[in-house]
């Protein structure tokens, strides 16, 4: 029993040593440790990373407002040759009658132009039923040149708003953290 007891005993004393070498060890490095050097450290790879993101939002959507304004510059001008088509196709038929020397005066001129809209109104009722869907018509031929042109852009301007918004939000983020205490 002695014996069982002086081991005790030692086993305290080494573990009472063991906590005072600890304690001693941290009232000396009290001053010199800094437990939040981790954490700047983190906040300054955190800040890194948003300058970064916005760096390549920024240059993102630059190419996408550019691309943006060539696809919207080619589709007026194509929709403008498509229209200039159109009235280049009645002026040559005019100018075919008066070839033929059927329109002899101003009065043939309006009466074969009246046939030529009545002759589009016939194919244009014969093709897709109604008289009155002709807006519905032509707003159909631009939506499908749109779309033509547009390709898999069509959603561009709801991809620039979103990443118009994250800039934002990344600018803030860094103004805040940037301008937030340090420790």
């Amino acid at each position: 029993m002695g014996r069982a007891k002086k081991n005790w005993e030692e086993n305290v004393l080494i573990i009472a040593l063991v906590i005072i070498v600890i304690i001693l060890i941290y009232l000396v490095t009290v001053g010199k440790v800094n437990l939040t050097s981790k954490i700047d450290n983190e906040k300054d790879e955190s800040i890194d990373l948003a300058r970064h993101r916005h760096a390549k939002l920024k240059a993102h959507l630059d190419k996408q407002e550019s691309l943006k304004t060539k696809l919207q510059k080619l589709f007026k001008r194509i929709y403008f040759v498509i229209r200039v088509l159109i009235i280049a196709g009645w002026s040559v038929g005019v100018f075919t009658l008066i070839k033929f020397n059927l329109i002899k005066d101003i009065g043939d001129f309006l009466d074969y132009s009246q046939l030529l809209l009545i002759a589009l109104l016939v194919i244009h009722f014969l093709t897709f039923g109604t008289i009155s869907n002709l807006k519905s018509f032509l707003d159909n031929i631009k939506g499908r040149l749109e779309n033509r042109i547009w390709g898999k852009y069509i959603n561009i301007d709801e991809k620039i708003k979103s990443n118009k918004k994250e800039i934002n939000s990344l600018e803030q983020q860094i103004l805040k953290s940037e301008n937030g205490p340090r420790n």
